[in-house]
């Protein structure tokens, strides 16, 4: 890795012998490694440092020349040939098959596969899937997960790369098969990168009628949990969502068992919303004209089934802003709202890779729903965010837009804590604002900037008021240890208030800049 940036320097100006390097180190490392087979490897041992070295050599080099112009890169044979390589060796090491799969990712911007090829990369991301480790340690089983989910991950990218050679050669149904043979032993990350590459795949095929139909497919199993009962219960009030995700008084002493079923829930609506962030991002370069003038989109259809539902779950989210929340949470889960640990340590200039600081938030089960709620949140806001920049017209025409984004992505806004509240202007706001066609600023968008600008800027006197006050409320430090601990964090979260507040103040003008 210290050499990279003279071997990017070097494949920038030779990118033919560097590809040359590049594919010979490659079959030299693979010709040795079948030759000395598959022993026991663990990220000290020379066999992986070999594999972590070569896999930041092919990314390197990759990733220079593809910088450089079609006419001035190396022929494809020469580039293809270390990812035929690649694509044939079976490592045996599911830490070292993370490698391979990086190298093989690095490699795809070579748009040149043959559809041999490009059937070789779909055969090696799926067989990562058929791994089964019996008797295997914690650490292997964590590393295999890993190697799915760089796999997965992979698997977003040829679909977003190749969509066109995918669809001639009638690739997305087998596709579309082989992902439902893996869906139940599947974690729900992979099936979110799974749904992404397959729409990525759908929205390339000819015609609005088979992108609707392939697309809705895809969304169904989402849709299917956004319209179940447990779902539906969740988001009907804050006491029934802090019930069905174990944050309520029954849940603080709940078994192991228990507790794995709220820890399942959590993840699966996690996936939930995230899929559908995944369709909305994808569908935006779906977005096409029908011969009456009108917009049409190929992922509307499941959007619109499922973007009621995460309005209402926004409003359920601001009503713990309501007074009196704190009764719905159980004792231990009353921090649950606050700003989590990692983000306290983040603006405090604590080093959160140290490797203490991990474990102690990876044990405490509050801060497991913190980073939940976080993620949700903000996911939530991105999503109608995203649904406002992909499908325009579609989304901004409903005559009761305004009102009922009032009264659920912006339920209690001038409430909020800063934390949700920066992230409703910077994923939501901002695109609500940038992406409001013409003929809806009168209707909509001049309303809302209206109301809501005045809300926040009596937000920011508030907040500048408290943060004079605080200047003064600090104790006179003392002899006492008790004394001095309690000015210590009383100081720490002084430094934490005061950042938060510049932060709002600075996403505002931001903000205003959008607007402007």
């Amino acid at each position: 890795p210290q050499y990279s940036g003279i071997i990017s320097l070097v494949a920038g100006v030779r990118p033919t012998e560097a590809a040359e390097l590049m594919a010979m180190c490659v079959t030299s490392l693979v010709n040795e490694w079948n030759a000395n087979g598959a022993a026991a490897v663990t990220k000290s041992s020379p066999a992986y440092l070999e594999c972590d070295a070569l896999q930041c050599l092919v990314e390197t080099v990759a990733s220079a020349i593809s910088k450089l112009p079609r006419d001035k890169q190396p022929g494809a044979e020469m580039l293809l040939a270390p990812l035929r390589v690649l694509l044939d060796w079976g490592c045996g090491s599911s830490l070292v098959m993370k490698l391979q799969l990086t190298m093989i990712e690095s490699l795809l911007v070579f748009m040149d596969l043959s559809p041999p090829l490009l059937r070789n990369v779909l055969q090696k991301l799926f067989s990562v899937f058929d791994i089964y480790l019996t008797g295997a340690t914690e650490a292997q089983i964590e590393e295999a997960k890993v190697t799915k989910t760089k796999s997965a991950a992979v698997f977003v990218r040829v679909c977003s790369l190749h969509a066109q050679l995918l669809n001639q050669l009638s690739l997305l149904e087998p596709m579309y098969q082989m992902v439902t043979e893996h869906w139940t032993s599947c974690s729900f990350r992979h099936r979110q990168y799974f749904v992404e590459g397959l729409i990525c795949a759908g929205v390339a095929l000819p015609t609005l009628d088979e992108q609707q139909g392939v697309i809705s497919q895809i969304m169904q199993p989402v849709v299917n949990i956004w319209r179940s009962p447990g779902t539906q219960r969740a988001i009907s009030t804050a006491g029934a969502f802090s019930e069905y995700l174990g944050m309520n008084q029954s849940a603080t002493n709940a078994t192991a068992e228990r507790l794995e079923v709220y820890r399942e829930r959590r993840s699966e609506l996690m996936f939930a919303i995230n899929a559908m962030v995944a369709a909305a991002k994808s569908c935006k370069s779906a977005q096409q004209k029908r011969s009456d003038g009108t917009s049409a989109n190929p992922g509307w259809i499941s959007v619109q089934q499922v973007l009621p539902h995460v309005l209402q779950t926004l409003q359920v989210l601001g009503m713990f802003s309501d007074p009196g929340w704190e009764s719905l949470l159980g004792t231990g889960f009353r921090k649950a709202f606050e700003l989590s640990t990692m983000e306290k340590a983040n603006l405090l200039g604590i080093d959160v890779h140290d490797p203490d600081f991990q474990s102690m938030v990876k044990e405490d089960p509050v801060a497991k729903v913190q980073h939940f709620l976080n993620k949700f949140y903000e996911s939530c806001f991105d999503f109608v965010g995203r649904c406002a920049a992909a499908f325009g017209d579609l989304f901004y025409s409903p005559a009761n837009l305004l009102e009922e984004l009032s009264q659920t992505v912006f339920y209690n806004v001038d409430k909020l804590r800063i934390t949700p509240l920066r992230m409703a202007i910077r994923v939501c706001l901002s695109r609500l604002v940038m992406c409001c066609p013409r003929r809806h600023y009168s209707t909509f968008l001049d309303p809302l900037l209206s109301s809501f600008l005045n809300l926040l800027l009596q937000r920011l006197k508030v907040e500048f008021q408290k943060m004079a006050e605080r200047r003064g409320e600090l104790p006179t430090l003392a002899a006492d240890d008790g004394l001095a601990e309690q000015v210590q964090q009383l100081c720490m979260d002084e430094v934490v208030e005061d950042c938060l507040v510049r932060h709002l103040f600075k996403i505002c003008a931001w903000l205003l800049v959008h607007i402007l």
